[in-house]
């Protein structure tokens, strides 16, 4: 075959190139969906439904039909919208994520949103929103759900015994709910250690002096990172966000500024990492001016061709 004169490099080139194309054409093709609904062209070549339609030409579930022409219907009235769902330049996906909680009023910004934020930073936007905000601005209550398993009689009784002890501290009684979510916030013993080992002046006079000499690496201190997870609690910074922290955000933009300083740091779960990364909330500053270059690398990157067959 061919395919055995390429090296894995240019093998692996290879698929990533098909791969996008294949992904690109059938984005184009659920965005023909609605029309081709509208216009019954399923009918008039010898398919029972849309859904069969779609099955034969784009390889598409039954489900994914639904759901693109549910989003379709959703779109009437936020042309904007509608416009890049058409286009089929973004994942149907993407736009759904916004789709639910856009409004005529908003749809241009939530469809900015799109355009510039990755899907994973997308839907943490979208999930701060849905925390923050009902349709009529309200606070929305806290999301509860029951969980039932089976445990052994000697973790009942721990778990009785840290109750007692949890009210006893409180002064109070407290629910089992809340006795599970102080077991789980607890720090672990290597934190707490870590915690009393540290003394954040220290910390930041280290750093300051590294700054000054020209010592500062990019790769941030063990020091500051254990810091920072102790200040935290080890939970993401993120309003309403309680993961637990997975990357270092400097507030202060490192290539600019060069210091680790742990009160510009703060300590992020994924995703909301990327959403730091990907929005761009002041168009004066120098910051922003980065991430647009940086942006439109990856934008210019991805769509540039491959070498190869």
């Amino acid at each position: 075959m061919k395919y055995k004169k390429l090296s894995n490099s240019e093998f692996y080139q290879l698929c990533k190139k098909r791969g996008r194309v294949a992904l690109l054409s059938k984005r184009h093709f659920a965005a023909l969906l609605p029309e081709a609904k509208q216009r019954r062209i399923h009918r008039r070549h010898g398919c029972s439904s849309i859904h069969e339609f779609a099955a034969k030409l784009g390889g598409m579930s039954h489900a994914s039909v639904d759901k693109i022409l549910n989003l379709s219907a959703k779109l009437r009235d936020k042309p904007t919208l509608r416009a890049q769902l058409e286009s089929g330049e973004h994942g149907w996906s993407k736009i759904e994520a916004v789709a639910y909680i856009a409004t005529p009023e908003t749809e241009k910004e939530w469809a900015q949103k799109v355009e510039d934020l990755p899907k994973v930073a997308l839907e943490r936007c979208v999930q701060n929103y849905r925390l923050q905000f009902t349709p009529g601005g309200e606070s929305q209550p806290e999301k509860r759900e029951r969980l039932s398993f089976e445990v052994n009689e000697k973790t009942v009784l721990k778990f009785r015994q840290f109750k007692q002890k949890i009210e006893k501290e409180r002064g109070e009684t407290v629910s089992f709910s809340e006795v599970l979510e102080a077991l789980l916030t607890e720090p672990s013993q290597s934190e707490k250690q870590a915690t009393i080992q540290l003394c954040p002046d220290c910390v930041k006079e280290r750093a300051r002096k590294k700054a000054e000499n020209y010592q500062v690496k990019r790769a941030i201190p063990t020091e500051i990172q254990r810091l920072i997870q102790a200040r935290q609690q080890n939970k993401c910074d993120t309003l309403n966000c309680n993961h637990p922290i997975e990357e270092f955000h400097h507030t202060k933009r490192f290539a600019l500024s060069q210091n680790h300083d742990p009160d510009f740091i703060v300590g992020l779960c994924k995703k909301c990492h990327n959403l730091a990364h990907s929005s761009l909330p002041n168009m004066n500053a120098l910051k922003w001016a980065i991430d647009q270059k940086v942006l439109n690398y990856r934008r210019e990157a991805s769509l540039e061709p491959r070498a190869g067959p």
